[in-house]
Protein backbone atom coordinates (compact mmCIF):
# COMPACT_ATOMS: atom_id res chain seq x y z
CA UNK A 1 0.00 0.00 0.00
CA UNK A 2 0.98 3.84 -0.72
CA UNK A 3 0.70 6.44 2.10
CA UNK A 4 -0.76 9.78 0.65
CA UNK A 5 1.16 12.50 -0.27
CA UNK A 6 3.70 13.33 2.59
CA UNK A 7 3.03 16.95 3.86
CA UNK A 8 5.55 19.86 2.80
CA UNK A 9 6.34 17.93 -0.04
CA UNK A 10 7.47 18.85 -3.27
CA UNK A 11 4.82 17.58 -5.87
CA UNK A 12 5.74 15.94 -9.53
CA UNK A 13 3.89 15.97 -12.66
CA UNK A 14 4.50 13.23 -15.02
CA UNK A 15 3.11 13.53 -18.15
CA UNK A 16 2.43 11.42 -21.39
CA UNK A 17 2.12 14.17 -23.66
CA UNK A 18 5.52 15.26 -26.12
CA UNK A 19 7.12 18.38 -25.52
CA UNK A 20 6.32 21.47 -23.25
CA UNK A 21 4.73 24.11 -25.67
CA UNK A 22 1.51 23.59 -26.21
CA UNK A 23 0.46 24.83 -29.93
CA UNK A 24 -3.52 25.49 -31.25
CA UNK A 25 -4.61 27.01 -34.89
CA UNK A 26 -7.02 30.21 -34.55
CA UNK A 27 -10.16 28.68 -34.35
CA UNK A 28 -8.87 25.13 -32.98
CA UNK A 29 -8.45 23.17 -30.23
CA UNK A 30 -5.29 21.43 -28.36
CA UNK A 31 -5.61 18.89 -25.28
CA UNK A 32 -2.67 18.54 -22.63
CA UNK A 33 -3.43 14.58 -21.17
CA UNK A 34 -1.87 11.70 -19.62
CA UNK A 35 -1.10 13.89 -16.35
CA UNK A 36 0.24 12.15 -13.43
CA UNK A 37 0.37 13.53 -10.09
CA UNK A 38 2.32 12.94 -7.19
CA UNK A 39 4.78 14.22 -4.22
CA UNK A 40 8.36 13.76 -4.47
CA UNK A 41 9.15 10.69 -2.63
CA UNK A 42 11.08 8.52 -5.49
CA UNK A 43 11.13 5.60 -3.16
CA UNK A 44 7.41 5.19 -3.04
CA UNK A 45 6.55 4.69 -6.26
CA UNK A 46 8.15 3.21 -10.01
CA UNK A 47 6.62 6.56 -11.03
CA UNK A 48 7.96 8.65 -8.39
CA UNK A 49 6.05 9.14 -5.19
CA UNK A 50 2.78 8.77 -3.31
CA UNK A 51 -0.94 9.51 -4.62
CA UNK A 52 -1.44 13.46 -3.76
CA UNK A 53 -3.72 13.63 -0.15
CA UNK A 54 -7.37 13.08 -0.28
CA UNK A 55 -9.47 16.31 -0.72
CA UNK A 56 -6.66 17.85 -2.81
CA UNK A 57 -7.76 20.16 -5.38
CA UNK A 58 -6.44 19.81 -9.14
CA UNK A 59 -7.29 22.91 -11.32
CA UNK A 60 -6.28 23.83 -14.31
CA UNK A 61 -6.51 27.90 -16.07
CA UNK A 62 -5.88 30.27 -18.50
CA UNK A 63 -3.42 33.23 -17.77
CA UNK A 64 -3.74 35.14 -20.98
CA UNK A 65 -6.67 36.12 -23.18
CA UNK A 66 -7.67 34.22 -26.65
CA UNK A 67 -7.73 30.67 -25.57
CA UNK A 68 -10.25 29.03 -23.05
CA UNK A 69 -10.55 25.62 -21.58
CA UNK A 70 -13.36 23.92 -22.84
CA UNK A 71 -14.90 21.19 -20.43
CA UNK A 72 -13.81 20.05 -16.87
CA UNK A 73 -11.12 22.44 -15.31
CA UNK A 74 -11.11 20.89 -11.82
CA UNK A 75 -10.47 17.83 -9.83
CA UNK A 76 -10.59 16.92 -5.97
CA UNK A 77 -8.67 13.73 -5.11
CA UNK A 78 -10.32 10.65 -3.54
CA UNK A 79 -9.46 10.10 -0.29
CA UNK A 80 -8.99 6.74 -0.85
CA UNK A 81 -6.35 7.15 -3.41
CA UNK A 82 -3.27 4.02 -3.41
CA UNK A 83 -0.97 5.33 -6.48
CA UNK A 84 0.14 8.50 -7.91
CA UNK A 85 -3.17 10.53 -9.08
CA UNK A 86 -4.26 11.02 -12.47
CA UNK A 87 -4.24 10.83 -15.73
CA UNK A 88 -5.38 14.14 -16.01
CA UNK A 89 -6.82 16.06 -19.18
CA UNK A 90 -7.63 19.52 -20.52
CA UNK A 91 -8.51 20.93 -23.71
CA UNK A 92 -8.14 24.08 -24.81
CA UNK A 93 -9.87 26.53 -27.61
CA UNK A 94 -7.86 29.10 -29.55
CA UNK A 95 -10.49 32.33 -30.19
CA UNK A 96 -10.45 32.49 -33.83
CA UNK A 97 -9.06 35.80 -35.17
CA UNK A 98 -10.89 38.99 -36.84
CA UNK A 99 -9.29 41.19 -38.35
CA UNK A 100 -7.73 43.60 -37.37
CA UNK A 101 -7.74 41.90 -34.14
CA UNK A 102 -4.28 40.08 -33.96
CA UNK A 103 -3.10 36.12 -32.75
CA UNK A 104 -3.19 35.77 -29.12
CA UNK A 105 0.56 35.96 -27.43
CA UNK A 106 1.79 35.41 -24.47
CA UNK A 107 -0.87 32.31 -23.00
CA UNK A 108 -0.28 29.77 -20.61
CA UNK A 109 -1.59 27.06 -19.23
CA UNK A 110 -1.19 26.98 -15.28
CA UNK A 111 -1.92 24.00 -13.09
CA UNK A 112 -2.46 24.18 -9.99
CA UNK A 113 -2.44 21.65 -7.27
CA UNK A 114 -4.10 22.60 -3.87
CA UNK A 115 -3.38 20.24 -0.99
CA UNK A 116 -5.13 20.64 2.09
CA UNK A 117 -3.72 22.73 5.14
CA UNK A 118 -0.97 23.26 2.93
CA UNK A 119 0.34 26.40 0.03
CA UNK A 120 -0.75 25.37 -3.48
CA UNK A 121 1.56 24.33 -5.93
CA UNK A 122 1.54 25.95 -9.77
CA UNK A 123 2.93 24.54 -13.12
CA UNK A 124 2.51 26.51 -16.24
CA UNK A 125 3.01 25.88 -19.92
CA UNK A 126 2.91 28.37 -22.50
CA UNK A 127 0.64 28.62 -25.27
CA UNK A 128 1.35 28.93 -28.85
CA UNK A 129 -1.22 30.09 -31.17
CA UNK A 130 -0.62 29.55 -34.78
CA UNK A 131 -2.45 31.84 -37.31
Amino acid sequence: PFSQGLPGSMYKVFTLAAGTNINITQGGTASRSGLIISDSNNNADALGGNPMPGGTTISFSVDGSGVSIVGNSSYTVDTLASAPTGAYAVSLRADPVVAPATVATGVCLLLTIDPPDEDPTEFSWPITVLP
